[in-house]
């Protein structure tokens, strides 16, 4: 459990880093992010739940750590989620999410990378919560 948190973050920063290379030839649009952000954000819902029933699993000491790096693993899909709508709502303001005012150019690219950092995030995200429903059927 350990190393699967270390590599959920590394596959985040690899995947924020190579965003030029994915993304170049298909432009996305304000409508395609916005959906998928709409489809990852129940999701937030899920994650509290099975921080509850991580909180309320009984922990024997040989147990503990697989249950600590759990809960710290949905509060860093949590976080990471946070942080790329923070980010994301300082990029754009309302009415360029709304279609009310074109993307430059330099805009453009930044959406595409943002769409591709949103699905590395929904990645990391169904991981990490597969891996609590795992540990927590294992009990």
């Amino acid at each position: 459990m350990k190393y699967i948190y270390k590599i959920l973050v590394i596959t985040f920063l690899i995947s924020s880093s190579c965003i030029g290379q994915k993304n170049e030839s298909k432009n996305v649009s304000i409508k395609e992010v916005m959906e998928l952000h709409d489809e990852i954000m129940p999701k937030m819902g899920d994650l509290f739940k099975l921080v509850e029933q991580l909180k309320s699993k009984p922990e024997t000491p040989e147990k503990k750590n697989n249950v600590d790096l759990a809960k710290k693993e949905l509060q860093t899909s949590n976080k990471a989620m946070m942080t790329w709508m923070n980010n994301f709502g300082k990029s754009f303001d309302k009415y360029e999410v709304s279609g009310k005012k074109a993307l430059t150019k330099e805009k453009q690219q930044l959406l595409n990378e943002e769409e591709v950092k949103l699905k590395a995030l929904n990645k990391i995200i169904n991981t990490s919560m597969a891996n609590v429903k795992k540990l927590l059927a294992k009990s």
